[in-house]
């Protein structure tokens, strides 16, 4: 007999899908998707085949691992969490618990993985990460415009005539958006990708415009010029749910067409095409993608973007919105860190974390847990990265494989994958929510993350305060159970977040401190930042004609001053290298699926490779000033010349990861990695390098 359980794909993704997990005597025996689910429809990605290969996979840890001389030795649970235990307390006692490190991430994104937190705040608080590699800069953006991060119900975009995929490529990473596309097309929705580079989702667009990388915002501030000027916005709107628009109307006047259209690369009549259809052709959305924030500047484009929603009253009602992310399960999902318990705190921002390692003191940072993560492959500046791995006495690391960071650790723990575990799971893409069942037993001597730290409790003194799994799923669902029913009610069902709207704002009462949507923000001024949706230069290579970028002086934070734009025109490091997610890949997981045994592709025009002898096919360099990659040429006739687009994710081992090459900045604002805000050089491999203009190193 067959036995089918409902659980979720727990990946870092839009989608979230629903699983249907099929169990034959004991095995896992096919994974296929839920039709119930209202949003993934029944269809789940090719990773969820990935998932099954992985569980019962040779690579697939089942049994501690301790490193002796330099090797990995097999040891039983007893000794490992007794090690770890020991090195905990050592560390602790000796020089503080801030000389511990918890990094973690949401590689695994079901509900009871935060009990780490709870676990590290017990501990008495512990060195952390702050911010996000991946979304965080556009989050706060979004806080500070509209007081919560909320986002219209993927259904809704049927309503919209107008809709601008600005920064987003859902044909590969949230697919389960492009039913909706399709259906909002027949409907007569005009649909625009706005991104430099052509991806997959052109072929569900009317219209792709280019800009160059990292000024989005400065195009958002040209359209919103536009509809001022042509009196297209809603004056109704603005007048009594909106703040700051007479300042922001005057900060309009320092962005022309004709300077728009140098910053961006996109000529005067398509920006006042683009700025007339969104304004006029209501109800318009934008779909709003993390690319356009992974930029230095990238909080203050996210506000840019989100002013023209404001400005043409497209808030509030079916088809409009600026759509990010979907935090509606965070404002009801009970918190079971114990931050009231943490005694001690010290942070540092998240992609600069290895540089901040390096300089720790007071205490210096000895010892680190990983869990939920690979930071060696996926922080930025790899190179860095080893060295702060390096610099660190004792390493623990909770994982399913040898991941390049565990492999640089001393003990590493075997953890279950989703199919072994009972877990909550929600999305960024949409407001279900899955209370998976197990659909097997843990493999091997594999245990549940909650229980490696439940064991290191009681071995630490405080497991009572720690609790258990089924305290804590108590808890966590108790606000989502429908009168009368019990946890078991829920479990192996996916339902809709209660109370999550499909249109957010309607009632036009928005959680700033006006009530209102803020385009003038004082609680930006106090981050540091212009309290205007403004208009920055790119940290790396402004690209625009000589001498345009001082046309207008950047409003820069209170006691700096304006920076010239280190590699401008002439400058050897002439392409802006983005690194977005290919369809295959979840961050640094199964990039083995994209090109098998070959090396990374790094796409460029093929006008820009002819002026460098290069052919599609040929074996490349690409340099920055961080370091190096060798790949192979894909060459293209519809790309833009400054651009080079290498997919995220290849291996750290042998510097085959892009992440060689890429920054550790932080945003304004956010703490989040600016990826995207790097150039970079590219020559057919072994050529000799050319004297290059110098950027300033990463972090001034």
């Amino acid at each position: 007999m067959t036995e089918v359980i409902r659980t979720a794909c727990p990946r870092d993704c839009w989608d979230t899908c629903t699983l249907l997990v099929e169990v034959t005597d004991g095995r896992v025996t096919g994974v296929r998707g839920d039709p119930e689910n209202q949003v993934t429809r029944g269809y789940a990605c090719p990773k969820a085949g990935y998932e099954l290969e992985r569980l019962y996979s040779p690579q697939r840890l089942l049994s501690p691992l301790i490193k002796k001389d330099g090797t990995w030795k097999e040891a039983a649970w007893e000794e490992a969490l007794d090690l770890v235990a020991d090195k905990l307390q050592h560390y602790r006692s000796e020089f503080g618990p801030l000389s511990v490190m918890h990094y973690s991430d949401v590689g695994s994104m079901g509900w009871l993985h935060d009990l780490d937190k709870r676990f590290f705040n017990l501990f008495g608080g512990v060195t952390l990460p702050e911010g996000s590699l991946c979304a965080q800069a556009g989050s706060t953006a979004q806080a500070l415009d509209f007081g919560a991060v909320i986002a219209h119900e993927p259904s809704d975009l049927v309503n919209a005539k107008t809709i601008l995929i600005w920064g987003r490529n859902p044909a590969h990473t949230n697919i389960h958006l492009i039913p909706f596309l399709k259906e909002a097309r027949e409907n007569g929705a005009y649909v625009v990708l706005i991104d430099p580079v052509p991806t997959r989702t052109v072929r569900l667009c009317d219209q792709h415009i280019a800009p160059r990388p990292g000024t989005d915002g400065a195009l958002a501030l040209g359209m919103a010029r536009v509809i001022v000027e042509e009196g297209l916005e809603d004056k109704d709107f603005i007048e009594n749910h909106v703040t700051g628009f007479p300042e922001f109307s005057h900060l309009l006047k320092d962005y022309p067409l004709s300077r728009v259209a140098g910053i961006t690369g996109i000529p005067v009549g398509t920006i006042r095409q683009l700025a007339l259809r969104y304004a006029s052709h209501k109800p318009s959305t934008i779909l709003l993608g993390y690319g356009v924030q992974r930029y230095e500047n990238g909080a203050e484009t996210v506000r840019t973007i989100d002013a023209l929603a404001a400005l043409t009253g497209n808030i509030g009602v079916p088809g409009g919105g600026a759509s990010y992310a979907f935090h509606c399960t965070r404002h009801l999902r009970p918190d079971i860190s114990a931050e009231d318990q943490r005694k001690h705190h010290r942070s540092f921002p998240k992609p600069a974390v290895a540089r901040y390692i390096l300089r720790a003191s007071d205490p210096p940072v000895k010892a680190l847990f990983v869990t939920r993560a690979n930071p060696v492959a996926q922080l930025p500046d790899t190179h860095a990265v080893r060295r702060a791995m390096e610099s660190i006495e004792f390493k623990v690391v909770i994982d399913l494989v040898l991941t390049e960071t565990a492999e640089m650790a001393d003990v590493v723990l075997p953890c279950t994958t989703f199919f072994e575990q009972e877990n909550v799971f929600s999305a960024w893409g949409h407001n279900y929510i899955i209370y998976g069942a197990r659909a097997i037993p843990p493999l091997g001597q594999t245990k549940d993350d909650w229980e490696i730290f439940g064991e290191l409790a009681r071995r630490l003194g405080f497991g009572a305060d720690y609790g258990t799994a089924d305290q804590w799923l108590d808890t966590l669902l108790q606000p989502f159970l429908p009168e009368g029913a019990k946890r078991e009610d829920l479990r192996g069902k996916s339902f809709r977040c209660p109370g999550a709207p499909y249109v957010p704002w309607a009632d036009r009462k928005f959680k700033t401190p006006s009530g209102k949507y803020e385009l003038y923000s004082e609680r930006a001024v106090k981050m540091g930042t212009d309290p205007l949706p403004v208009y920055r230069e790119p940290a790396e290579g402004f690209q625009a004609a000589a001498g345009l970028s001082q046309q207008v002086p950047n409003r820069v934070k209170p006691g700096t001053t304006n920076r010239t734009p280190p590699a401008g025109p002439g400058g050897k490091y002439s392409f802006h290298l983005l690194t977005p997610a290919h369809f295959r890949t979840i961050h640094s997981q199964y990039y083995e699926k994209v090109e098998p045994g070959t090396l990374p592709l790094v796409h460029l025009a093929t006008s820009a490779a002819a002026k460098r002898g290069i052919q599609e096919g040929s074996l490349v360099q690409v340099v920055s000033v961080r370091g190096s990659l060798t790949g192979q040429a894909r060459l293209h006739d519809d790309f833009r010349d400054d651009v080079v687009f290498i997919y995220h994710g290849g291996s750290a081992r042998d510097s085959k990861g892009v992440n060689v090459l890429t920054p550790d900045r932080v945003t304004n604002i956010g703490s989040c990695a600016t990826y995207y805000d790097c150039m970079c050089d590219v020559r057919l491999h072994g050529e000799a390098p050319e004297s290059h203009v110098g950027l300033p190193p990463t972090g001034e």
